[in-house]
């Protein structure tokens, strides 16, 4: 089964409370903690990138029609017939001053950004037909939920996101890992060619160097990394 470990894997400096703590020791269906409402939640592709909230194009959306739109929200929503995601302030600057016609069609629950390819999605539809802990556990003994604390990996791993880090996978050149280093463990991209560990936000973070005397476990590939844009309790 899929357990959580009591982990804040360091992507910078700063730590958070785990909003996931409940869940501790226990084992975890990851319909139970994301989802909530089955048939008004669907899974879709983002039509667009959102840097500032950690989306990519194409990255999984977890999207609830029933949810109330509110500030600080991110919006699936149609303006003019064209898709897209956009921030609730976004959306109420086209409503109110540009006077275009705007659908909302839910509020975005939570995002997968998938590090390696991204599967497609365009199958799945409501999570009454289908279950994201399926889709998303590939190995249910060898996958382990952390939280990432920090800002060296943004903009797509931000303080308080879920990790699912997969012990099954094997590390290749420019994989994002998590890794026990000298006594700290880190979750970084890794470049074998220049034996170093990068941060994705390397303009306020150094590469990390390892040699034959480093003190290095690798404790698994991160492919898939989730983010609460609203809390597990919605």
């Amino acid at each position: 089964m899929l357990y959580l470990e009591n982990l804040n894997i360091s992507a910078g400096i700063s730590s958070f409370e785990n909003p996931t703590l409940p869940f501790l020791e226990k084992a975890l269906n990851l319909d139970d903690i994301l989802v909530g409402s089955p048939s008004s939640t669907q899974l879709i592709a983002s039509p667009n990138r959102l840097i500032s909230e950690g989306i990519d194009k194409d990255d999984w959306l977890i999207v609830n029609a029933a949810l109330t739109p509110a500030p600080g929200d991110v919006l699936y929503a149609s303006v003019d017939n064209i898709f897209g995601i956009a921030t609730f302030e976004m959306i109420s600057d086209i409503s109110v001053k540009r006077q275009e016609e705007c659908i909302v069609i839910g509020v975005v629950q939570q995002s997968v950004h998938f590090f390696r390819t991204t599967p497609d999605c365009s199958g799945y539809g409501s999570f009454s037909q289908f279950s994201l802990h399926e889709t998303l556990v590939e190995s249910e003994h060898s996958t382990v939920l952390a939280k990432a604390s920090g800002n060296s990996m943004l903009p797509f791993i931000h303080n308080g996101d879920l990790l699912l880090i997969e012990r099954h996978l094997n590390y290749k050149n420019g994989d994002v890992v998590i890794v026990a280093l000298d006594g700290d463990l880190i979750v970084k991209r890794i470049d074998l060619m220049n034996r170093q560990f990068l941060s994705d936000n390397y303009r306020h973070y150094p590469a990390q160097r390892f040699d034959k005397f480093s003190r290095m476990s690798m404790e698994g590939v991160l492919n898939k990394v989730i983010r609460l844009h609203r809390c597990i309790a919605s």
